[in-house]
C-alpha cells in the first residue's frame, strides 16, 4: 500500500486512539490543521514533522512512507535474486556450449552421447 503522508497519520492517530482534537492538542495546533493533513488539503509545518513521529513513536522516514519493505515484498527481491543467478548460470552455459563447438562437439551432443553409451 503507497500511503500519503495524511493517511499515515491518520492511520497512527487511530491505531493511538487519539482524537484529531487530541493530537492538535499535544502540537499545539488547530483540530483544523490536522484534519486538513489528513484529507490531503496541506502538509504539516516541517516543524512538527518530529514531534509527530516522536509522539507516534514512528521514525520520520515511516511517516513519509519510507520504511523498509514489509518481508513479503522481500521475497519478491529474493526471488529476482534467484531469476538472475538462473540467467548467470544459463548464460556460463550457453558460453560453454559456444567453446565446445568451437571445439568441434557441443555440451548437449555431449550429453546425448552420454546417454546413448550407458
Amino acid at each position: 500500500m503507497n500511503e500519503k503522508l495524511g493517511e499515515i497519520i491518520a492511520r497512527l492517530r487511530k491505531e493511538k486512539g487519539m482524537t484529531q482534537e487530541d493530537l492538535a492538542r499535544e502540537l499545539n495546533i488547530s483540530y483544523q490543521a490536522v484534519s486538513k493533513w489528513e484529507n490531503g488539503i496541506s502538509s504539516p509545518d516541517i516543524s512538527n514533522i518530529k514531534a509527530i513521529a516522536q509522539l507516534f513513536g514512528v521514525s520520520i522516514d515511516s511517516l513519509f512512507g519510507l520504511e523498509l519493505l514489509p518481508e513479503k515484498d522481500n521475497n519478491r527481491f529474493a526471488d529476482a535474486d534467484d531469476a538472475i543467478k538462473k540467467q548467470k548460470i544459463l548464460l556460463l552455459l550457453l558460453m560453454k556450449n559456444r567453446l565446445s563447438k568451437m571445439n568441434g562437439t557441443t555440451l548437449l551432443q555431449k550429453s546425448i552421447q552420454a546417454k546413448t553409451h550407458t
